[in-house]
């Protein structure tokens, strides 16, 4: 391609004119030379990088590739189709425009050779099976057990079960169809199982039942006897291997059978529970009997206490039943001995405590508006001949100070000691517990009788007990008595009786002076004097 220069040129014989063309195409040719828009390069070599505004990729195209628009340029590529693929997920790969799908290696995904398949046909044809098991099938291998499984491989090594009502019995070595051993039970179901009436194989008695009480159900009996013969019951205990995780305790009931509906107006009543503890040898010299506990469980760890041993009656039908008795009874003497001795003791002290469990004999509650029941603690009975009955004895423990008994307390409306025409002995001395000393300060003060014993003091002149001071009759009731000790030694205090006072004296006047008593008992309305001693008379 000739350049500016050579195209912009006038021939001519004038050197002046000549020199002035060569400088004007000096200075235009570096401006001409470089082309722009889809040309590149010098304008006398230019090259096309793109059509149109867009590039034209510099990748040499293949043999029957086509310019095709990627998306940012014009490139070579395969014509037709949706499309340029650029991307594809394996086997499928894309190689300069050309998409296809390797061969499968170890490694790698992609088609299966003829070889390959050939291989993998002959695999599965190949696959035999040995007895009990067997292959059918060429293509489509089948594999079926057809024969015994020996005891060596877990079968039981039978082609069959054996007899209806057999049982598997192992040899050592494998196993044997063959009947129950001992044969099948019938019959009673004897022992502690049931009756006449209960017979196998379901015996009755046997069926667990829930009570109100979680995890609480009927122990579960059996009876059988020891190497000597000996009949043996075995009760079994609850597995407390395993901790319940849900705060449900494991408990064990026992309950008598519940009475079946009575027929014509007949009461049944419902079974018996009897707890009795063995009978001893009557060979040689004989054996005691065992005793019967009825024990709380021990607490847990930490300070938790022991769990309470009850004895509770039954509780009455819902139309004004009575409640049953509840009775600690001590076993009956024969011939001359002794009745058997009934105790109810609070629980032992731990280690680290500093008193016993108390023990509480307590009448059961009343229904709705009915009264509490009453607590009798009675003493034994005697049998067949005119010997006396037994003693009740109530008495505080034993100890460096002996425990006290208490009878009452302060929410008790009353405290009778015997009935009508029943005699009373307190034997041993008895206190009196004297209320608070009172000082008698001025005429205003009263003597309040919460007490049998009253002392009091007086300061500050001698007062006459009538209107003021004066003792109450607001709080007092029929056949109490009070003591009124002037435990003072210098003043007195006069009682006075007369119209409008609660006052009845031997005498007008009495005086209660230092180191004197007077003894009153109230009638309901008056305070009786049935003593005075005065500090000359002792």
């Amino acid at each position: 391609m000739p350049t500016v220069k050579q195209l912009s040129r006038i021939f001519s014989d004038d050197n002046s004119l000549n020199r002035l063309q060569d400088q004007l195409a000096s200075a235009l040719n570096p401006i001409l030379r470089n082309v722009q828009g889809d040309l590149s390069g010098p304008l006398e070599s230019p090259s096309v990088v793109a059509l149109q505004g867009r590039a034209v990729s510099s990748v040499a195209p293949a043999t029957g590739n086509a310019l095709i628009w990627t998306g940012s340029q014009w490139a070579p590529g395969t014509a037709g189709g949706g499309g340029f693929i650029t991307s594809v997920l394996p086997p499928l790969v894309v190689v300069s425009g050309v998409l296809s799908i390797p061969q499968a290696n170890a490694t790698t995904d992609g088609y299966l050779s003829a070889a390959d398949w050939v291989t993998f046909n002959s695999k599965i044809s190949g696959v035999t099976a040995t007895s009990p098991l067997s292959a059918t099938g060429t293509s489509t291998r089948n594999i079926a057990l057809t024969g015994v499984v020996a005891a060596a491989n877990g079968g039981t090594g039978l082609s069959s079960p054996g007899t209806v009502g057999y049982v598997l019995t192992s040899t050592g070595t494998g196993w044997t169809s063959s009947a129950v051993p001992g044969g099948t039970p019938s019959g009673p179901a004897g022992g502690v199982l049931g009756y006449t009436a209960s017979t196998y194989p379901n015996p009755n008695g046997l069926a667990a039942v829930t009570f109100g009480i979680p995890g609480e159900g009927h122990i579960p009996v059996r009876y059988g006897a020891d190497t000597f013969g000996n009949p043996v019951t075995t009760i079994f205990q609850q597995d407390d291997s395993v901790y319940v995780q849900n705060n449900v305790n494991r408990s064990i009931g026992m309950r008598a059978g519940k009475a079946l509906t009575g027929q014509f107006g007949t009461n049944v009543i419902g079974g018996d529970i009897t707890l009795k503890g063995g009978i001893g040898a009557t060979n040689y010299s004989g054996g005691g009997g065992g005793a019967a506990y009825l024990l709380g469980g021990d607490g847990g760890g930490g300070s938790w206490p022991g769990g309470a041993a009850l004895v509770q009656g039954g509780i009455g039908a819902s139309t004004d039943g009575v409640g049953g008795a509840a009775e600690v009874v001590g076993g009956t003497g024969q011939g001359t001995g002794d009745g058997g001795v009934a105790r109810l003791k609070g629980g032992f002290a731990g280690p680290s405590a500093a008193a016993g469990g108390n023990a509480y004999v307590e009448g059961g509650s009343g229904g709705a508006g009915r009264n509490g029941g009453d607590v009798y603690i009675l003493g034994g009975a005697n049998q067949l001949t005119n010997a006396t009955g037994g003693d009740v004895t109530i008495r505080g423990g034993d100890g460096t100070t002996d425990g006290t008994v208490f009878i009452g307390d302060t929410v008790t409306a009353a405290v009778k000691l015997a009935t009508t025409s029943i005699k009373t002995h307190i034997n041993g001395p008895t206190r009196l517990t004297p209320k608070a000393t009172q000082t008698i300060t001025a005429a205003t003060d009263d003597f309040d009788p919460t007490t049998t014993y009253l002392p009091f003091d007086v300061s500050g002149g001698n007062y006459t007990l009538t209107s003021t001071p004066t003792i109450l009759t607001a709080n007092a009731v029929a056949g109490q008595i009070v003591i009124l000790h002037n435990i003072g030694t210098t003043n007195h205090i006069k009682v006075d009786r007369g119209t409008g006072q609660a006052l009845s004296l031997a005498a007008p006047t009495q005086t209660i002076n230092p180191g004197g008593s007077m003894v009153l008992v109230f009638d309901g309305s008056y305070w009786n004097e049935i003593a005075h001693i005065t500090a000359t008379s002792v």
